[in-house]
């Protein structure tokens, strides 16, 4: 059975990275690797061409139900979870975590439910804040965490998230990271024991088995979910520090993730609060036509004074939309 896995999670900036880090390992390496960036969910996925131009190791997308295997490299697929359940490759296409399907945190978390001390999670360039929580998983569960060095990113928010809620085992230069691949797989690995939690964290994801509201984890937040409109549960790991939301059907939240879906919740209620200021001033203003033609002027007075504060309300929308609703992170 594998004994040694390795994790790599990376969003924005990370396809040049992931490049380099497996063009450096041999061929024959006594470890499997499991890689989900964030891609589109509508478009087709050239990562492991892309990857294996310069590989040595085999580089493929994973395929649901099939066994980890030493010196093969698993690509998560577009609009797939790509989870670890035990020695297996699980796919699951359930509620988005972070606002990304497949997302790093499931990766992480069954992967540390899987293979405990025998994981090695690397945590690459990102926006936003996937990835720390199930990073956090992996470190109680005894495995090894690398961040890159924020200084090292093109994209440093992921990573510098991370690092406010977790003391990584490195914080690493993309190029010092195949030689810290090679370290850990030198260490003979004990045998995996399957944590209980194993086909929880699977089914954590999957849309046709979704949390029961009554057994949810931690206490509920007061806030919605942007995607279904649910209410959000909000935990904390057990450094106390990293909150995270989830709702019974499994959409899962970090605080920057959450903000996030915050704002495109916001801007569309904006959009569709303008669009109905628009129509009510058109229909004061057909009203207000028809009252001037039949010399209603009592009436034409009360759709004119209608229509100008309509259109001073609608002006205010406009201006916030076009400052934009940015993310708190902007400077």
């Amino acid at each position: 059975m594998l004994e040694k896995l390795i994790l790599i999670g990376g969003s924005a900036g990370s396809i040049t990275s992931v490049t380099e880090i497996i063009r450096r390992l041999p061929a024959h390496l006594n470890a499997a690797i499991c890689v989900t960036i964030h891609i589109p969910s509508t478009s087709e996925s050239y990562l492991p061409a892309i990857f294996e131009r310069e590989a040595q190791m085999k580089v493929k997308h994973a395929e649901d139900g099939e066994m980890l295997l030493a010196g093969t490299v698993y690509v998560a697929r577009p609009d797939l979870h790509l989870l670890i359940q035990g020695g297996m490759i699980k796919l699951a296409r359930g509620a988005k975590e972070n606002r990304h399907r497949p997302a790093i945190d499931p990766m992480f978390r069954s992967g540390a439910r899987s293979f405990g001390q025998n994981v090695l999670g690397i945590l690459l360039s990102g926006y936003l804040d996937d990835g720390a929580a199930g990073l956090i998983t992996l470190a109680e569960d005894g495995a090894t965490t690398i961040i890159q060095d924020p200084r090292d990113t093109v994209y440093p928010e992921m990573p510098l998230n991370a690092l406010e809620y977790l003391r990584p085992d490195k914080v690493a230069l993309i190029e010092e990271m195949p030689k810290v691949i090679l370290e850990f797989c030198s260490h003979t690995g004990n045998h995996p024991e399957l944590n209980p939690g194993v086909d929880g964290e699977s089914n954590k994801v999957l849309i046709e088995t979704g949390d029961h509201r009554y057994s949810m984890k931690g206490e509920l937040s007061g806030f919605i979910c942007p995607d279904c409109k649910g209410p959000l549960w909000e935990s904390f790991a057990s450094s106390k520090k990293s909150p995270s939301y989830r709702c019974h059907e499994g959409h899962s939240f970090g605080a920057l993730s959450l903000a996030a879906g915050q704002n495109e919740a916001l801007e569309s209620a904006l959009w569709e609060s303008l669009r109905l200021f628009d129509e009510k001033i058109d229909l004061n203003k057909r009203l207000a036509k028809k009252s001037l033609d039949e010399n209603l002027m009592t009436a034409f007075a009360r759709y004119s004074s209608l229509i100008a504060r309509g259109t001073t309300q609608a002006q205010l929308i406009r201006d916030i939309l076009s400052q934009g609703i940015r993310p708190e992170t902007d400077k």
